[in-house]
């Protein structure tokens, strides 16, 4: 069992090379906004979804500066997985530059690659029939979590850290 640096066991199941714990864990948060959906034995399934909101006119101080914001450098470290045929090394991409974490080695990268990683969830569904009620036959629950769990261990910024990882993991995509 992986350890942190007091030879205890940490929640994400890897270690840690850094002598401070993380500033958080994605294993501790809650990832996507999962709402079971309900199939009528009549019609079609639907999922409802905000609409992408496209702006209009020029480019505003708060842009710039969430821009900058996602150009700054913070350190994270990929849990290692017990699947034997998991990706040793992870690629995502943003605005057609990619970025390669490997699982379990700390790296510094720029923040929109760390967010880019938090937003690549998977939703699972189990399904529950329920044939004594006609209008809900099916009930599909959803879970999802992140395809790649990771720890965050370092972020300089006061507007980070765990609350800025709270929020991205929490929207739905």
């Amino acid at each position: 069992m992986a350890t942190d640096g007091g030879n205890k066991p940490n929640a994400g199941g890897f270690a840690f090379t850094k002598s401070s714990p993380p500033i958080a864990e994605t294993d501790a948060l809650q990832a996507g906004q999962d709402s079971p959906v309900q199939v009528s034995h009549e019609g079609e399934a639907t999922l409802h979804r905000e609409p992408v909101q496209i702006p209009d006119g020029p480019v505003s101080k708060k842009k710039l500066e969430a821009l900058a914001f996602n150009e700054e450098l913070i350190t994270v470290q990929v849990a290692d997985s017990e699947d034997p045929n998991a990706e040793r090394v992870i690629e995502v991409g943003v605005n057609g530059k990619k970025q390669f974490f490997k699982r379990g080695q700390p790296q510094t990268v720029k923040r929109k690659y760390v967010e880019a990683l938090a937003r690549a969830k998977v939703t699972n569904y189990s399904q529950r029939v329920d044939a004594t009620d006609p209008l809900v036959m099916n009930r599909l629950n959803p879970r999802t979590a992140l395809r790649y769990p990771f720890a965050l261990l370092e972020d300089a910024n006061p507007r980070g850290g765990q609350a800025w990882l709270r929020q991205i993991m929490s929207e739905a995509y």
